[in-house]
């Protein structure tokens, strides 16, 4: 891609407006494969936190784009997003939960920052600990694990959205067929199912 066609879109997405913000971003997202200038990569962090919705997406694909290609030069940004939200920060809450919606979006590099975003589960606002949960999810299953007694107790969280969000994390198929000890699996017929017919049998036994 000509240098200049990348400086005119680093200029939209700088001064333009909603829509022109947008098209240069998705101009990023097309053609960007590696986070070798640092002042385009500087515009497309900062667009993480754009008001609108699809910039911001768009920011985080360019990143996963990126990531693909050149995710050690990548790593040097996503440390510092996940920089904002470790511990002692006094990030607002607006601003931690997009940067965890971004680290969300590009697993691959941002999973060695999964402490991060996993303390997050335990933050005193609500819509950090939901947005948490869906973050996790889509971090590589042995990253999910240590934070599962986490999310299993955020199933009795004092708001309702995080413990349904709690709740459908741990009944996704991928946790119960990843975790679920192996003698529940090679079990003839299914072990539940053999305890339902005993106590069934139980019953008519009583009648």
């Amino acid at each position: 891609m000509p240098r200049a066609i990348l400086l005119e879109f680093l200029h939209d997405l700088k001064t333009g407006n909603v829509t022109v913000r947008q098209e240069a971003m998705q101009g990023f997202r097309r053609t960007l494969r590696f986070a070798d200038n640092n002042e385009i990569m500087e515009a497309v962090l900062a667009a993480v936190y754009d008001e609108d919705f699809r910039v911001r997406w768009d920011a985080a694909g360019t990143m996963e784009a990126i990531g693909l290609k050149d995710p050690a030069g990548l790593d040097t940004y996503v440390a510092r997003l996940a920089a904002k939200i470790g511990r002692n920060t006094t990030t607002p809450v607006m601003e931690r939960v997009l940067t965890l919606e971004a680290l969300g979006r590009i697993p691959d590099v941002s999973f060695c920052y999964s402490r991060n975003m996993g303390e997050q589960l335990l933050h005193e606002h609500w819509f950090v600990r939901l947005t948490a949960i869906d973050t996790m999810l889509r971090m590589a299953p042995e990253e999910q694990a240590k934070w599962w007694s986490v999310i299993n107790d955020l199933r009795r969280d004092d708001h309702e959205e995080v413990r349904n969000a709690a709740a459908k994390a741990l009944n996704k198929q991928e946790w119960k067929d990843r975790y679920n000890p192996g003698w529940m699996k090679v079990q003839k017929p299914a072990w539940r199912k053999r305890v339902l017919a005993n106590l069934q049998g139980k019953n008519r036994k009583k009648r």
